[in-house]
């Protein structure tokens, strides 16, 4: 009996792993396939190249997990540091999407989570329910991991790519100029948000980005990079609020990132609230 049970179990834990090793092998072929449907064009000849010299999309995929820290520094209108943050960015990439997010500030200790469905900000472990901090966690979890994925996320389903030739930075580079816009239903953004990504013509390294969110417009400028198992990533960039014709740019914050690395695996329930 001890022997039939035994089989059982071997032979249900079998079928669970080759039903996981299926949803992965699914998953990326999923992914695969969105880098070969970036668009026939400039637009899309220009995102193919900066992924590649970025590390290349085969390499990116295999990565099941990233984690970094994360130090933004906050300036008033005079350029006068008025808020230090230090985070610890812990993110699930495959087979999907997760975050948690973890600080403290003033004595407090705050966390943000993100299951994939559902977000949620605590202070002191305790839940905070109002919409704005709903919305923080919303915000902040798919934001710094849309960030942290660059050049990668502009394969995703759904974003829309358009070259709009040469451009000139403030400091006076010149850079390949990239309007994206998001398609109905592909992210909560997609209505609102306007982008446009700049490239080094060269290298098609990614050099600046300008956001346009319906009510700012804001403009951060790529200062280093750092690679880690042979995928480069953005280390230090500053952002600055600005116009449609950036006619003025004011230095509001700069992002350190650091201790950047892979493969971390996650207890069950990490992502969500402790019951």
């Amino acid at each position: 009996m001890m022997l039939v049970l035994s089989l059982i179990i071997v032979a249900s834990c079998s079928q669970q792993g080759q039903q996981i090793a299926d949803k992965l092998i699914e998953t990326d072929i999923k992914y695969i396939e969105r880098y070969s449907n970036l668009p026939q064009n400039e637009a899309g000849n220009i995102v193919r190249k900066s992924i590649e010299t970025s590390g290349n999309w085969d390499n990116w995929t295999q990565k099941r997990s990233l984690s970094y820290t994360k130090l933004t520094t906050f300036y008033d209108s005079l350029g006068d540091v008025k808020r230090v943050l230090k985070q610890l960015h812990q993110y699930n990439l495959f087979p999907s999407f997760k975050a948690r997010i973890t600080w403290n500030e003033n004595g407090k200790d705050y966390m943000i989570l993100n299951n994939g469905q559902q977000a949620w900000k605590l202070e002191d472990g305790v839940q905070m329910t109002d919409q704005s901090n709903v919305n923080s966690a919303y915000n902040s979890s798919y934001g710094s991991h849309y960030v942290m994925s660059m050049p990668y996320k502009l394969a995703d389903p759904g974003c829309q790519l358009q070259y709009e030739g040469k451009d000139t930075l403030p400091d006076g580079r010149e850079a390949l100029r990239i309007k994206v816009t998001y398609a109905e239903g592909a992210g909560s953004s997609a209505k609102f948000h306007t982008w446009w990504y700049l490239f080094n013509p060269e290298s098609m390294e990614l050099v600046a980005n300008i956001l346009d969110d319906g009510r700012h417009v804001s403009y951060t400028q790529y200062e280093s990079f750092a690679e880690v198992e042979g995928l480069k990533f953005n280390k230090a960039r500053a952002s600055y609020n600005t116009d449609s014709a950036m006619a003025n740019i004011i230095l509001s914050s700069r992002y350190e990132n650091e201790d950047i690395s892979f493969g971390e695996v996650f207890p069950v329930n990490f992502f969500e609230p402790s019951k």
